[in-house]
């Protein structure tokens, strides 16, 4: 739907998913694979996903070679999904798509700043510091009517479909079955 993609009000929901151990705190092995998977919900996640990708290592006693070939792999891809996503984004852009890019010592100070009580893992409370610092990367559409009429026609249609009807398990049902709101820019004079 037309909302912001702000993680921060996922905070306890995407914690307790991502402590696996059940320790009630989140390693930095946790915290990677969670940005990882949750980058594609959440694209202001992308950079922490990569800034933890390089700086937190599986420790297993692999020699090596399979690692690097699944490396290899993996940068392809990353580069396939950035080119399509950038392409897509000409034209249509979701809250996420406009998110301010981090460089890795940016990411790496906040990390510093939220990773209070000991460097390799984090409790709740630093977690949502952390989330906070991510959003605060999104940018939102800018104040036009241009954004203004398509996200009306949006919920014009959706309306009238009967597919909201007010109750919060509808806006639920809705959340899964619809399409999230996706603005075409026309162009400025």
């Amino acid at each position: 739907l037309v909302r912001h993609d702000c993680t921060a009000v996922f905070a306890e929901q995407l914690y307790k998913a991502a402590d696996i151990d059940g320790n009630g705190e989140l390693d930095l092995m946790e915290l990677r694979d969670l940005f990882s998977g949750a980058a594609e919900e959440f694209p202001q996640l992308e950079d922490y996903a990569a800034y933890l990708k390089e700086a937190v290592k599986d420790p297993s006693g692999d020699d090596g070679r399979m690692s690097e070939i699944a490396k290899v792999f993996s940068d392809a891809l990353e580069r396939e999904k950035l080119a399509f996503r950038k392409a897509f984004s000409l034209t249509n852009q979701q809250v996420g798509d406009r998110t301010t890019r981090k460089e890795k010592e940016a990411i790496a100070a906040e990390f510093d700043q939220a990773l209070v009580h000991d460097k390799s893992s984090m409790n709740l409370e630093e977690f949502r510091l952390l989330l906070e610092c991510v959003d605060k990367n999104l940018q939102p559409f800018p104040p036009t009517a241009q954004v203004a009429a398509q996200q009306g026609k949006y919920l014009a249609d959706l309306l009238s479909q009967g597919v909201l009807d007010g109750a919060q398990e509808s806006y639920a049902e809705t959340m899964g079955s619809e399409p999230v709101f996706s603005y075409f820019h026309k162009g400025s004079l």
